[in-house]
């Protein structure tokens, strides 16, 4: 199960990892960030009204098995693996929104400290990881609404 997990998603991980890596080289600390409370409270309004969305889409979709949309999906065998893309995309912006609550919290606009730059990274990787595994969702809903 894990194993299918983690290749099915490789790209998002792999992209994630990067955008981390990019950010931890940069050394972008909330003192480099402009407007760092503003930006911080914007990821973690859009991560947490995201996450509030797939959680509703995850119970709402199975509900409905004799709907179009669900048979459509079946039928691209794709069912099973939009419900686990949810999952792992809700996770994804979980966390993002734990993160953008402990840089709220934890470190000032002036900080410059290894563990705001290590916060701020994830946070960035994260998102990344949440945004591009939605846009697979998104593919997956409109190849499904396609075929009906």
């Amino acid at each position: 199960m894990w194993k299918s997990r983690i290749k099915r998603n490789k790209g998002s991980i792999l992209f994630g990892l990067l955008i981390v890596i990019i950010l931890f080289a940069c050394q972008i600390t909330p003192k480099k960030i402009n407007n760092y409370t503003d930006v911080i409270s914007g990821i973690l309004s859009m991560a947490s009204i995201a996450t509030s969305f797939l959680f509703a889409s995850f119970s709402l979709i199975p509900a409905l098995p004799d709907s179009k949309l669900m048979k459509s999906l079946k039928e691209l065998g794709t069912d099973k693996k939009l419900l686990d893309r949810l999952l792992i995309t809700m996770f994804g912006f979980f966390v993002t929104s734990i993160l953008a609550l402990l840089a709220l919290v934890l470190f000032q606009a002036t900080d410059n400290s290894m563990l705001g730059k290590t916060i701020i990274s994830f946070l960035g990787g994260f998102l990344c990881f949440s945004l591009a595994e939605q846009f697979k969702i998104l593919r997956i809903l409109l190849k499904a609404l396609e075929k009906m």
